[in-house]
């Protein structure tokens, strides 16, 4: 091994100790931040630690990154992080972004076979950092995906316990609270932090609002949309949460019918690849078998 691949290994392995920490760190605080945040009361107060000199670096880092990343790419990734159920700063997704181009733009040169080009590598090279830097993007938008339809899924039943809790004379926001105690998930997450905002003095619209673009659900926009409407104009809560359930139920009936009417449709390429050949060479093979013998005797 010459000094050239020596030095991209040290440089290599370097950088895959970097990302370890990271990721290790941050995954790991972010679990801790979540079981604290269902756990401590409003009055308790976490102290502080004195930061590392690692983390003021990392701190430092970030910092020259988001300045000098473009806006929409801040508003866009705040976004992501949102929806995705990460309390993240954009300043994390812009400096793990960079870390794994560097790491795929590495790993590439240093796989690469030393009988490819110097163009063919470098090429390589640049397509494997492209991949490492969206790899962040598509494991933000499949989460997202993920947790709406956990929320999809839940607010049904979020509104039967809604309706028994307002029924038996809790108010609205006391209604929500005992309801999100009584369930998890992401919802009852997401539904806890808008009457946290609430409670801090927020609006209720504003922090329905708020909440609809974080979940960006049009079920559940719609219903709190209504739910706002209609206390405003002094309906009864319990009749417009049955006809918020009924409506759900009925729109949830609509997407199952629609995606069992696309299961045909999914159906026909595994058919055509996969089971059609096999199937004729089990029907067919016998005869193309024997009509080879009797054409060659």
């Amino acid at each position: 091994m010459g000094l050239d691949d020596s030095g991209l290994l040290l440089f290599f392995g370097g950088l895959l100790a970097t990302f370890y920490t990271f990721f290790h760190r941050r995954f790991l605080q972010d679990a801790i931040r979540r079981q604290l945040l269902q756990r401590a009361s409003a009055s308790r107060r976490v102290k502080q630690k004195t930061p590392l000199l690692s983390d003021l670096l990392l701190q430092s880092l970030k910092k020259r990154l988001l300045g000098l990343a473009p806006r929409s790419w801040l508003e866009r990734f705040e976004r992501m992080l949102r929806r995705a159920g990460y309390r993240w700063g954009t300043g994390d997704v812009i400096f793990l972004k960079g870390l794994l181009t560097l790491v795929g733009f590495s790993l590439a040169l240093l796989l690469a076979p030393d009988s490819w080009r110097l163009a063919l590598r470098g090429a390589v090279a640049v397509l494997a950092a492209a991949a490492a830097f969206m790899l962040p993007d598509f494991f933000l938008i499949r989460q997202a995906q993920l947790r709406q339809r956990q929320i999809r899924q839940s607010l049904p039943s979020f509104i039967d316990n809604l309706i028994t809790c307002v029924e038996a004379g809790l108010g609205l926001d006391l209604a929500l609270n005992r309801v999100v105690q009584l369930m998890g998930g992401p919802l009852s997450d997401e539904v806890s932090g808008a009457l946290t905002e609430i409670r801090y003095g927020k609006a209720r619209r504003d922090a329905f609002r708020s909440l609809s673009e974080r979940v960006n659900l049009p079920e559940l926009s719609a219903f709190l949309t209504a739910l706002v409407n209609g206390e405003q104009l002094g309906m009864s809560i319990g009749a417009i949460l049955r006809v918020q359930g009924q409506q759900i139920r009925e729109r949830r009936k609509l997407q199952i019918r629609e995606e069992a009417y696309k299961i045909p449709v999914k159906l026909l390429f595994p058919l055509v690849l996969f089971i059609f050949p096999v199937l004729f060479l089990v029907l067919l093979g016998p005869a193309a078998i024997k009509v080879s013998e009797s054409m060659f005797r």
